[in-house]
């Protein structure tokens, strides 16, 4: 499978911690992988370095998965019989869908390709909605359990960084979840 080129017009996606890692990465060690001088003289220096390429097929998975929770919650929005779900749930849109531009900023910076999956997800069914904020809820924990033990498992400073602010995003939503059903009748 090739990858796909990120379109888009320069939107603020970049990560809070943009300034961290352009300057540590020099335009070879992008374009060919190889380590230089600019990630640090070792890996625990690194910043969206060697350490992230290494999971750059980790990373690939994240990105589609977020995309496709970015997806479900448009659904979600769509179908929303009040403004506070549909506000809730488009923020959860957009905060899936800034997570994965972030990973996939990352998948460039240690590889130097470009990585954003095309989402034709037809097969994409949003049950009712008690049942759809169940399942939300235990996919939500089940993401931050799962980024938080990759932040652990990494030595790249800015990969961990990331993961971890993706972490608390994703324990969020579940709480708002879970709020909402607790709100229900």
């Amino acid at each position: 499978m090739s990858d796909d080129i990120i379109t888009g017009n320069g939107e603020d996606w970049l990560p809070s911690y943009a300034d961290a890692y352009e300057s540590d990465i020099s335009e070879s060690a992008r374009t060919e992988g190889k380590k230089s001088a600019a990630y640090g003289d070792d890996d625990k220096n690194a910043c969206f370095g060697p350490e992230t390429a290494k999971v750059g097929d980790v990373l690939k998975e994240y990105i589609k998965d977020e995309i496709e929770d970015a997806q479900y919650y448009r659904i979600l929005a769509f179908r929303a019989k009040s403004r506070r779900e549909r506000e809730i749930f488009a923020a959860a849109s957009k905060d899936e869908t800034r997570h994965a531009k972030k990973l996939s900023t990352a998948y460039f910076i240690a590889t130097g390709k470009r990585y954003w999956p095309k989402s034709d997800l037809p097969d994409l069914r949003v049950p009712p909605l008690r049942l759809a904020l169940r399942e939300r809820f235990a996919e939500e924990r089940a993401a931050a359990a799962k980024y938080e033990a990759a932040a652990k498992k990494t030595a790249d400073r800015c990969l961990k960084e990331m993961l971890e602010d993706i972490s608390l995003d994703e324990r969020r939503h579940a709480s708002e979840m879970i709020k909402m059903l607790e709100d229900m009748d």
